[in-house]
């Protein structure tokens, strides 16, 4: 994974516990290659090729054999498929942004739900979940930061997480940029006496068997703060 290497994944641990350090919050970092199934595109794009080539063998002055009518527009969709899997990133031609930004959000809530980041002792759990295929960080807060940390200073200090992609970052910009988050933390959540981590600080590529396709049916109607 380009964005995820394993120095990146050591920065941003790093970053973790340095928040971790100074206030109650509990972060959890997922990275996914692509958070949406797009499998849609490339049928849609075999399929637009495949007409095309129909209607050039009906319409065209070049004469073909009646099998061939069977031939190739399958075969032009099996071709595109074929592509499309080859070079994944052929998809981002095909896939408009707003669809990308709601499968990097659908996918984010459920991770939150599934992880048990709600499952907090003071709901302080803080999911980052970064979609490469979609170039999108969503962060969830739960109700203990989102309650504490005032709205306009949570936005302000989340906008540098959210544009990592925009400014062709990486996951060593992307720790940097959640280190940025221990002062506000510190100062509207700060830790306490008897603090201890609740949430694992290994950040989760999906490279051990998660499951990706989280389940939306999981989802419950707790409040979630972004």
């Amino acid at each position: 994974m380009a964005f995820l290497d394993e120095r990146g994944k050591e920065k941003l641990s790093a970053a973790i516990e340095a928040v971790e350090a100074r206030s109650r919050a509990e972060l959890v970092v997922v990275v996914r290659e692509a958070a949406g199934n797009y499998r849609d595109t490339e049928l849609i794009v075999g399929g637009a090729l495949a007409w095309a080539a129909l209607a050039f063998m009906l319409y065209s002055s070049f004469s073909f054999a009646l099998h061939w009518f069977l031939v190739y527009p399958p075969l032009l969709v099996l071709v595109a498929v074929g592509v499309f899997m080859a070079a994944p990133g052929l998809r981002g031609l095909f896939v408009g942004e707003a669809r990308k930004q709601a499968a990097a959000e659908r996918a984010a809530a459920a991770c939150f739900f599934d992880k048990g980041i709600r499952h907090t002792r003071e709901r302080t759990g803080i999911l980052v979940y970064v979609a490469c295929f979609e170039q999108q960080v969503v962060i969830l807060a739960d109700a203990g930061i989102t309650s504490q940390v005032p709205e306009d200073e949570w936005s302000r200090a989340l906008a540098p997480l959210r544009a990592v992609f925009h400014d062709e970052g990486d996951a060593s910009l992307l720790a940097e940029r959640i280190t940025a988050l221990e002062a506000p933390l510190a100062s509207w959540c700060e830790v306490r006496e008897d603090d201890i981590d609740e949430l694992s600080n290994a950040i989760d590529d999906g490279s051990e068997g998660e499951n990706e396709d989280e389940n939306e049916d999981e989802l419950e109607d707790e409040e979630v703060g972004r």
